[in-house]
């Protein structure tokens, strides 16, 4: 049996962070936190300003950001 990881992408809805999440969902459960939120993903999204996030607004099952 595998469990897999759950990953936190900040900025997810970036030309950058839009093909790192593709590449994760391979292998990892991904987690998106960014300012506004995009429709049909296989993702959880936060939406959240990077900068103004605490803590304790983060899943406790987050492995790695």
């Amino acid at each position: 049996m595998s469990f897999l990881k759950n990953i936190l992408v900040t900025g997810y809805t970036g030309f950058i962070g839009r093909h790192l999440v593709d590449l994760l969902l391979k292998e990892y459960r991904v987690m998106g936190l960014a300012r506004k939120t995009i429709k049909n993903r296989q993702i959880s999204q936060i939406k959240k300003d990077v900068r103004k996030i605490t803590i304790n607004e983060i899943p406790k099952n987050v492995n790695y950001i």
